[in-house]
C-alpha cells in the first residue's frame, strides 16, 4: 500500500502546487516526466502492481492527476499527453478501475474545462471533447486510446451528467454530416463510429442512471435519424459503405423512437421543467424489449511498436533536456531526436527560454514553434493579400490556434498591425469585425471557455492600439520598398478612417474602395454601434461566472435597498456593499479577469492619441452607461484593488504571488480610464450620465468608508513600508503606486463625505508622512 501511496503523492506535486492556498508555497518537481513514464513501466510490465493500484488505494486521485497533465500538455505541447493516456488505458483494463470512476468527482482542478457534477466518468468525457476540440495533429494520435478508455468504462458508468452527456453527442451531431465524414481529415468517422459505440454501451448497461444520455439524444434527434437512414442506404454510399455498416446505432434509434413522443408530450405540458425533471421523467419510464445488458469485455489494444520508439525517444529527450545546465551531453553527435538550433536573431521559443543556457540551445523539432506556424503565417497573409470574408478555414487558422497572450503579443508585433493597417485596410476591418463577433458570441455562450472567444480578446487587445492611432503618419515607409510616402500618395483606401467608421457607423471599404455596410452580427441584427456592442460584451464577460468569477451556489439574490443598481450576486469579491461575499478565485479566474480588463484597456487607448485631454472617447461613454452591469462592474474594480494585501503573513511570504496583483493594476487603470468621462472644468461631476462618478460621489455608508480608508492607507503606504522593514527586502514594492494616489485623488476630490471621515477616523501623519515620502 505504501507503494502505491508513494506513486500517486509524487505525481500529484504538479497538481498540488497549482491549488495551494499560499500561491507558490509548494514547488514544482521537474522530475514529472520520469516519474509518469517510470510508472507506465511499472503498469505494462507488472499486472500485479497495476491490480493492487486500483484496489489499494483511491485511484480517482491518480485520474484528476493524469487528466491534469494532459490538459496542461493540451497548453505546452511537452509530450506528456502520449503517455498519461497509457497509464488511463492500461488501468482501464482493470474492473475495479472502472468502477471507481463512478465516485463522485470532488478534487480541485485548475483547468478550464466546463464546470459539472458528476463522478470521474464524466471527467474523462469532458477531458476527450476538449482534446478533440483542440484540432492537434499531434493528439490526433491520441484518439484510439481516448476512445478506448470511454469504450472500457461505459460498461460500469453507473450515471452520466447532463454536461458529460450534451459533449458525447455535440461531437456525433458536429462530425456527422455527409461532407465531414466523406472528407475525414479530422477523423470524423471515427469519432462518431466509437461515441456511439459508448452511448450504446451506456444505454445497455444502465438507462435510467444514464437517462441523461437519452435526454441529449432526444435533442439532437434529427442528426441520429439522418445517420440511421444514411445506414439504411449505405450502399449508395460506396465511399463510406464501410463506415456506415459499422456502426452500432440500431438500439438507440429504437429508444428514441419508443420514448421520443412521450418525452415531447411531457416538455409540451411543462414547458418550463428544468433538465433535471425532464431526466427524472425519462426514468420512470419503462423500456418494452430492452436488450440485455453486455458482459464486459475490455478491449486490450497493444500499442504498436511506433508508440513504443516514440516513447522511447522522448524518454530520451526528456533527460537530454532536464541537463543542459550544466549540459549532460554534446548536441551535435544525437541522432536519436532531431535537434534545431536557433540563431541569434530568430526569437526564443518557449523550450529555448525554459532551458537557456549560454550557446544556442538545442531544440527538439516538436517545439512550441511548430504549433503556432500556422498562426503566423496566417496573419502575414493578411498583410500580403486581400483574404475572403467568408473563407472559413483561413479565419480558424486565427481564432482556434493554440496561442495564449504572450505568444500572441510575440507572434504580432506592432510595426506588422501599422503594415496590415496601411496595405490591406479591408483585411483590418475584417479582422476586428469578427474580433468583436467572436467576443459577442462568447458573452452570448454559456460555455466559459470558448476557445474563438478568448482568442478573440487576446487579439484585439494586440491590433486596437495600432487601429486607434488615427491617421496615417507621414513619412512611414510600411510598405517595405524603402519609400517614404505621406497622405496624399497613399490615396484614398488608406485616408479612409477604417476603425472610426467601423465601430461607429458599421461601414468599411471594400477592396475596390466600396463602402460596405455590416448589418447583422452572428446572425442578429446590427442596430446598434459596433463599438458599442463591442463594450456591452465585454463588460458582460467581465461578470461571467466560471470565468471571472465563481459562482457561490448560496448566493443571496435580495437586492440592497442603499445600492439600487448593484447586482451583489456578479461581484468579485467583499468590500463596498457587501461585506460576505461568497463569490471565489483562483489562477484561472485570475487570466480570464487579465483578459477582460486589458481588452477594455486597448479600446479606450485612443484618448492618448489626442492633444485635448477633454476629448470624448465614444468608448469610455458607452462603459459609463448607468446601468446595473457598468455600476456592479466598478463596484467590483473597487473592492478587488483596494482589498490586495501586499505584506504577506511573513517575512519575504509576500513574493508567494499569482496574477492577482497584475489583475490590481490593470483595475485601477480601467477605474482611471472610466473616471476620466463626466467631469468638467469646474470640477463637478455628472452622476446621472457617468456610472463611475455615481457610485463614487454616492458612498457615504459609515462601513463602506472604512474600508476606502483603510485600504487606500495599506496601498498608498506600501512604497514607504518596504522599504522600512527590519529585514531588508523582506516585503515586495508595488509597482501600481502613481495609479494608487490619482484613484485616491479623485475619490478625495468627488466625496466630501469620505475626505470628512477620512480625516477624522485614520492615521492622517501616516499619510502625510507618505506623501512627503
Amino acid at each position: 500500500v505504501s507503494t502505491q501511496s508513494t506513486w500517486v503523492t509524487l505525481l500529484s506535486n504538479r497538481l498540488n502546487a497549482n491549488t495551494t492556498v499560499l500561491p507558490g508555497s509548494q514547488k514544482v518537481l521537474s522530475c514529472h516526466s520520469e516519474l509518469l513514464l517510470l510508472l507506465w513501466k511499472f503498469i505494462d510490465i507488472n499486472p500485479i502492481f497495476r491490480n493492487g493500484l486500483v484496489r489499494l488505494i483511491d485511484i480517482t486521485k491518480l485520474v484528476g492527476v493524469l487528466v491534469f497533465t494532459m490538459y496542461e500538455d493540451g497548453q505546452n505541447q511537452d509530450g506528456l499527453i502520449n503517455i498519461a493516456s497509457y497509464i488511463l488505458l492500461s488501468l482501464s483494463e482493470e474492473e475495479a478501475f472502472c468502477l471507481a470512476l463512478n465516485r463522485p468527482f470532488n478534487q480541485r482542478l485548475p483547468t478550464q474545462l466546463p464546470g459539472f457534477s458528476g463522478n470521474y466518468f464524466d471527467l474523462l468525457v469532458l477531458a476527450v471533447h476538449y482534446f478533440i476540440g483542440l484540432n492537434q495533429d499531434r493528439i490526433r494520435s491520441n484518439y484510439d486510446v481516448f476512445f478506448t478508455i470511454l469504450y472500457n468504462a461505459s460498461f460500469h458508468a453507473r450515471c452520466t451528467s447532463t454536461v458529460a452527456a450534451g459533449k458525447m453527442v455535440s461531437l456525433i451531431e458536429n462530425f456527422s454530416s455527409p461532407k465531414v465524414m466523406l472528407k475525414n481529415e479530422l477523423r470524423s468517422q471515427d469519432i462518431v463510429r466509437e461515441f456511439i459505440k459508448v452511448i450504446d454501451v451506456l444505454l445497455t448497461s444502465e438507462f435510467k442512471g444514464n437517462a441523461s444520455v437519452v435526454l441529449s439524444l432526444l435533442r439532437s434527434k434529427k442528426s441520429i435519424d439522418n445517420l440511421s437512414q444514411l445506414k439504411t442506404d449505405a450502399s449508395q454510399h460506396t465511399e463510406i459503405q464501410e463506415f456506415l455498416t459499422s456502426l452500432q446505432i440500431d438500439y438507440i434509434v429504437r429508444i428514441l423512437r419508443s420514448i421520443g413522443p412521450k418525452a415531447e408530450e411531457y416538455m409540451t405540458q411543462h414547458p418550463s421543467a428544468r433538465d433535471s425533471d425532464i431526466v427524472q421523467f425519462l426514468q420512470r419510464i419503462s423500456l418494452v424489449g430492452a436488450v440485455e445488458p453486455p458482459v464486459w469485455k475490455p478491449h486490450k489494444p497493444v500499442l504498436p511498436l511506433e508508440a513504443h520508439t516514440k516513447i522511447t525517444k522522448w524518454s530520451w529527450a526528456v533527460v537530454f533536456f532536464h541537463n543542459l545546465n550544466p549540459q549532460l551531453a554534446g548536441s551535435k553527435c544525437i541522432q536519436l531526436f532531431p535537434i534545431v538550433r536557433k540563431t541569434k536573431d530568430q526569437p526564443q521559443t518557449l523550450q529555448e527560454r525554459k532551458y537557456s543556457v549560454e550557446k544556442p540551445t538545442p531544440q527538439v523539432a516538436m517545439a512550441p514553434t511548430q504549433r503556432t506556424l500556422p498562426f503566423r503565417n496566417a496573419f502575414l497573409k493578411l498583410i500580403e493579400e486581400p483574404v475572403n470574408p467568408i473563407d472559413v478555414d483561413f479565419w480558424k487558422l486565427l481564432f482556434l490556434a493554440p496561442v495564449g497572450p504572450v505568444e500572441v503579443f510575440g507572434l504580432i508585433t506592432l510595426d506588422e498591425v501599422r503594415k496590415l493597417r496601411v496595405r490591406q485596410p479591408f483585411n483590418l476591418a475584417t479582422f476586428l469585425f469578427k474580433c468583436v463577433q467572436q467576443i459577442y458570441l462568447f458573452s452570448c455562450s454559456t460555455n466559459s471557455t470558448y476557445i474563438p472567444g478568448i482568442a478573440a480578446l487576446y487579439l484585439l487587445t494586440r491590433l486596437l492600439p495600432v487601429a486607434l492611432e488615427g491617421e496615417v503618419q507621414e513619412s512611414v515607409d510600411d510598405f517595405g520598398d524603402g519609400l517614404n510616402r505621406t497622405n496624399d500618395q497613399l490615396g484614398q483606401p488608406y485616408l479612409y478612417n477604417v476603425t472610426d467608421n467601423l465601430f461607429w457607423n458599421n461601414t468599411t471599404l471594400g477592396p475596390e474602395g466600396d463602402v460596405i455596410t455590416y448589418t447583422e452580427i452572428a446572425g442578429s441584427p446590427l442596430d446598434k454601434p459596433l463599438g458599442q456592442i463591442l463594450i456591452e460584451s465585454l463588460v458582460k464577460l467581465a461578470q461571467r461566472p466560471g470565468y471571472t468569477y465563481i459562482s457561490s451556489k448560496t448566493s443571496d439574490f435580495s437586492e440592497l435597498p442603499n445600492y439600487p443598481l448593484l447586482d451583489k450576486r456578479k461581484l468579485w469579491t467583499s468590500g463596498l456593499a457587501v461585506r460576505d461575499c461568497e463569490n471565489r478565485r483562483d489562477g484561472f479566474i485570475d487570466q480570464g479577469r487579465l483578459a477582460v480588463l486589458r481588452c477594455l484597456l486597448a479600446c479606450f487607448v485612443e484618448s492618448m492619441y489626442k492633444e485635448d485631454p477633454h476629448w470624448e472617447n465614444r468608448f469610455i461613454q458607452c462603459f459609463n452607461k448607468l446601468e446595473t452591469e457598468n455600476v456592479t462592474l466598478c463596484y467590483s474594480l473597487l473592492n478587488t484593488a483596494l482589498s490586495y494585501q501586499p505584506a504577506g503573513l511573513l517575512p519575504f511570504t509576500s513574493y508567494w504571488t499569482d496574477d492577482s496583483e497584475h489583475v490590481v493594476e490593470v483595475a485601477l487603470q480601467i477605474l482611471l480610464a472610466g473616471l476620466n468621462y463626466g467631469q468638467s472644468d469646474n470640477n463637478t461631476f455628472d452622476t446621472s450620465k457617468s456610472a463611475f462618478w455615481n457610485v463614487i460621489c454616492n458612498l457615504n455608508a459609515d462601513r463602506d468608508m472604512a474600508f476606502l480608508s483603510y485600504g487606500f492607507l495599506t496601498l498608498i503606504s506600501n512604497r514607504l513600508d518596504a522599504c522600512t522593514t527590519y529585514l531588508p527586502g523582506s516585503q515586495k514594492l508595488l509597482w501600481c503606486h502613481a495609479e494608487l494616489l490619482l484613484l485616491f485623488l479623485r475619490v478625495s476630490q468627488s466625496n466630501p463625505t469620505f475626505r470628512s471621515l477620512f480625516c477624522k477616523s485614520m492615521d492622517l501623519p501616516r499619510l502625510v508622512g507618505v506623501l512627503v515620502y
